[in-house]
């Protein structure tokens, strides 16, 4: 894939967002215990993990720039995203019973986030006239970073995980573990783009990383409150309407 927003990169979507949507509709319809919905998770978490290893496999393989050079230092996930989809999985597994739990607002949301924003502007491209279809950094970063949005929407549809303004700590928090785990990257590993730290997310703007990382607090801090107060507000305006339904109904009869 060239560019952003060619075709290939629209194709691919148009049939993510479609695959998603059908997804959604049958675990609705037909997981209706606590058990298969907590499978369909499961199932989804370990896919958004194994295309994660493919896709780290596929950038150390041939390497992260046109160049191609391969390096086993790109096995290790150094960015926000990678991070959270590598430990999504092990955090299901681990607090099972309260997937809404304060570690999990970080990383889905960082999970959520990333794949919105990699989807649609891929931070891995490939040039010298591959397509999306036979060039494995790209179709395994695309896929990676659309099931990992769709692990956190699986999540949020289900109503087992919901942003809370209030965590606002906790992505603060997981952020910094993402921040420090790019340090040790660049400190040992001379890996010069770990978390972004060095340079900016988009080159030649102001998205460092401080900035970047607080408009994602404050686009998490806004997630909360529609979650929290969206449902009061339409609850409010229907009691509103059936009331004055209720009145109209009186002076009609």
């Amino acid at each position: 894939m060239e560019t952003a927003f060619d075709l290939q990169h629209i194709l691919f979507i148009v049939f993510s967002l479609a695959a998603m949507g059908v997804a959604l509709f049958l675990i609705k319809r037909y997981c209706k215990t606590e058990k298969s919905l907590r499978i369909a998770v499961y199932v989804c978490a370990a896919l958004v993990f194994a295309t994660f290893i493919w896709n780290r496999i596929s950038i150390a393989a041939i390497g992260i720039t046109d160049e191609r050079i391969p390096n086993a230092r790109n096995l290790l996930p150094n960015a926000y995203c990678g991070l959270a989809g590598l430990t999504l999985l092990p955090f299901l597994l681990i607090w099972r019973k309260d997937w809404n739990h304060p570690i999990f607002h970080g990383t889905v949301f960082i999970a959520f986030l990333g794949g919105i924003v990699t989807l649609i502007f891929p931070s891995t491209t490939v040039g010298n006239g591959d397509t999306i279809i036979f060039a494995t950094r790209t179709l395994s970063n695309l896929t990676y970073h659309a099931l990992a949005m769709f692990a956190a929407i699986l999540l949020m549809t289900i109503n087992k995980f919901k942003p809370n303004w209030r965590l606002w700590w906790a992505v603060l928090l997981t952020m910094s573990v993402h921040v420090a785990a790019g340090a040790l990257m660049l400190e040992y590993f001379d890996i010069p783009d770990a978390m972004f730290i060095n340079r900016p997310f988009v080159p030649g703007t102001f998205l460092t990383w401080p900035v970047v990382g607080a408009l994602s607090l404050l686009i998490y801090v806004v997630m909360g409150l529609i979650f929290e107060y969206s449902p009061k507000l339409v609850a409010k305006f229907s009691s509103k309407h059936k009331r004055q339904d209720a009145v109209d109904n009186q002076g009609n009869a």
